[in-house]
Parts: C-alpha cells; structure tokens; sequence
C-alpha cells in the first residue's frame, strides 16, 4: 500500500496535474528610443490551453520619466474596462526606466464578449500546444 501511494505521489510530483507550460516572447519593437518585449505563457492541461499570461515591457532610452509616464497612463486608460472581469486579470509595473503590464486570461471565466474580443485580438481560438507554438512563430516569438 506505501508503494501505491508513493508511486501516486511521485507521479503527482512529476507531472503537475498534467499541466505545462509553454513560454513564448521577443522583441516586437525596437528603435532609439524605446525597446518593446512581449512574454507569452501558455499554461496547458491535457494539450488544452487553459490559460494565458501576457506580460509587455516598455524600455524607454530617452526622456524616462515623461515617457513611462505616458505610456503607464495610456496602458491604464486603454485597459480599465477589464476591471470588472472574472477571467482577465490586468497589473501594471514600473522599474527604473520600463514600464508594463500583465495581463492574465483565464479562458473558462472569460465572457462570450471578452472571448471574441480576443479571438480577434490574438487568436484565442488556438486551442493545443502546437497551434500555439505555430501562432507564436508566425509572428516572430520563439518558445521554449
């Protein structure tokens, strides 16, 4: 009986819950004044997406303050009516001379709204690990 339990531990241990990971990013703009990095993470449950957390920095060479302050600014404001959502999480960070935001997609609490919203935004229809990796690749971001 300690050696069922033990292997059930051990396999739990393993593998998560039969959840994974599948992080993806790049640089998806850059000029001298400000450099732009996109983090993807697909958190998978049996090849099914179940979640996404899309983190965006802002890298600002010039003028700092007045721009991480704009863009801070503009993030809230083009963002704030996800406040009230159940499946769309959305913070914001500042460190030294970047700013950004998260945003996490629980895609079971999403509302029908919200879920064609970014359907077409960023292709939430792509559902298995691979689909997302292929999506990833087709605009420049690689995975590991």
């Amino acid at each position: 009986m300690k050696k069922i339990l033990l292997c059930f531990v051990l396999i739990f241990i393993i593998t998560g819950c039969g959840t994974s990971a599948l992080t993806c990013g790049g640089v998806i703009n850059e000029n001298e004044d400000v450099v732009v990095e996109e983090e993807i993470v697909f958190v998978i449950r049996r090849n099914e997406i179940i979640e996404i957390r899309n983190a965006i920095t802002f890298t600002f060479n010039n003028n700092v303050e007045e721009n991480a302050s704009n863009q801070e600014r503009y993030l809230r404001e083009a963002n704030e009516h996800y406040d009230e959502s159940e499946g769309i999480i959305v913070s914001y960070f500042r460190r030294d001379n970047s700013v950004g935001i998260d945003i996490k997609l629980v895609l079971d609490k999403l509302t029908t709204e919200e879920r064609e919203d970014f359907i077409r935004i960023a292709g939430l229809h792509r559902k298995t690990h691979s689909d997302a990796v292929r999506a990833m690749n087709e605009i420049g971001h690689l995975c590991k």
